[in-house]
């Protein structure tokens, strides 16, 4: 860029993100923002302001409350939320946690977010074992077909899950070739009746559990669980893995939440 050249914004996304600021600085208790007070400081017209906001909600950045007064939408909640995983002592209380995990059971454990209906996995420890699995950690992973991943889906609320629906659509082959709405929500009832979800595939070498990390609100936090071979997993261990990610859970619950 040329110095002293003068940039020129362009308008409509700069009204846009305008508005955006103005839902998230001047409405920090989300009560909402009525369209008429938000032109009106925008000093455009109310036609314009509405078809901005409307271009924001289908995006979900924005999104409108029983009053149909305008607030931040769950994409704004979600970039707070990943943005407080890049804080040093947040890291370092959950690596704390998962180390905690490792010292009982001594298997590879992870903790996974929901982020804009994908799985990230935001840390993880390692079995200290000569023979440990190895697994798919990218977001390109079907959700369905990972134990986290279902955790995630099963506590995710209705916006979050239609996050999910939109980037993979129904499970089909990747979990019990659930191919309509009715069928996939009587298997999330279930992982959430049990508090848990464990996962060996047909033909597979390993074990897989995950409990989800709630708030205390029992709103989604995100998802931890532990992979290990089958052969170090008999039956019998498996309540005992299960109560320590339930007790991994209440630690990462409170690391993520102190901050």
């Amino acid at each position: 860029m040329e110095e002293g050249k003068k940039i020129v914004p362009v308008m409509s996304v700069k009204k846009a993100l305008d508005l955006l600021e103005m839902l998230l600085f001047q409405d920090v208790k989300r009560n909402g923002i009525r369209l008429s007070d938000m032109a009106a400081k925008l000093n455009v017209p109310d036609n314009t302001a509405r078809n901005l906001l409307k271009t924001m909600i289908e995006c979900g950045f924005v999104a409108q409350n029983q009053e149909a007064r305008y607030i931040a939408g769950k994409k704004c909640q979600q970039i707070g939320a990943i943005n407080k995983y890049t804080s040093a002592s947040v890291n370092n209380a959950i690596n704390r946690a998962l180390d905690k995990f490792i010292e009982k059971i001594d298997e590879t454990v992870t903790f996974a977010i929901l982020s804009d209906g994908y799985r990230d996995i935001i840390a993880e420890a390692s079995s200290q074992k000569t023979v440990k699995v190895v697994y798919e950690k990218t977001s390109s992973v079907n959700i369905y077909s990972v134990v986290t991943g279902r955790v995630l889906a099963a506590y995710a609320d209705k916006d979050e899950l239609a996050q999910i629906i939109r980037r993979y659509g129904m499970p089909g082959e990747h979990w019990n070739n659930i191919k309509n709405m009715n069928s996939l929500e009587k298997e999330l009832q279930a992982i959430r009746k049990k508090g848990y979800c464990i996962l060996s595939a047909k033909n597979s070498e390993t074990m897989t559990f995950a409990c989800p990390v709630l708030d205390k609100d029992d709103k989604l936090i995100g998802s931890v669980g532990s992979y290990a071979p089958i052969f170090r997993c008999p039956q019998k261990k498996h309540g005992e893995v299960i109560q320590a990610l339930k007790e991994a859970a209440v630690e990462l619950s409170k690391s993520t939440t102190l901050f």
